[in-house]
C-alpha cells in the first residue's frame, strides 16, 4: 500500500490581540462619549464627527486586515465587533433623530436609547459567530 505524504504542519504563532483591545476601548470610549454628549444635547457637529472618525477607523482596519479575513479567528472576531458596532451607530442615530423630530425626548428616553444601543450591539455580535466561516465554507 502506498501511504499518503502529509504536508508539514507549520508551528501557528499565538495571534496578537492589541487590536481587539484597542478596537474595544475605542468603540467603548466612542460610546459613552456619544452618550454623555447624547444626554446633554451636545453639538451636533462633534457628535457627527465622532461617528465619523468611528467609520473611519472601522474601514482602515477592514483594509488593513482584508488578507486575514479568512484565516485569522482574531480579525474575524474584530471585523464581527466593527459591524456590530456600525449597525448599532446606525440604528440609534436614526432612533435618536426620529425622537427628535417627533420631540419625544426626555430623559428617560434618552436612558433607554443607550441602553437598548447596547443590547443591539451585544445581540449583533453574538448572532453573527459563525457567519464567516459559513462564508468560507460556501465559497470552497
Amino acid at each position: 500500500m502506498a501511504q499518503k505524504k502529509r504536508k508539514p504542519v507549520l508551528a501557528k504563532q499565538p495571534e496578537s490581540t492589541t487590536n481587539t483591545r484597542l478596537l474595544q476601548l475605542m468603540f467603548l470610549a466612542s460610546y459613552i462619549a456619544l452618550g454623555y454628549l447624547f444626554f446633554i444635547d451636545g453639538d451636533l457637529p462633534i457628535i457627527g464627527g465622532i461617528i465619523i472618525l468611528d467609520f473611519i477607523i472601522s474601514i482602515g482596519y477592514g483594509v488593513s486586515q482584508r488578507k486575514h479575513i479568512l484565516t485569522s479567528t482574531t480579525a474575524q472576531y474584530n471585523i464581527r465587533m466593527i459591524l456590530s458596532f456600525l449597525i448599532t451607530l446606525i440604528t440609534t442615530t436614526f432612533y435618536a433623530l426620529a425622537l427628535v423630530r417627533s420631540d419625544q425626548t426626555s430623559v428617560s428616553m434618552k436612558t433607554m436609547l443607550v441602553i437598548v444601543g447596547a443590547c443591539v450591539y451585544l445581540a449583533v455580535l453574538s448572532s453573527s459567530k459563525g457567519i464567516i466561516q459559513q462564508y468560507v465554507e460556501r465559497e470552497q
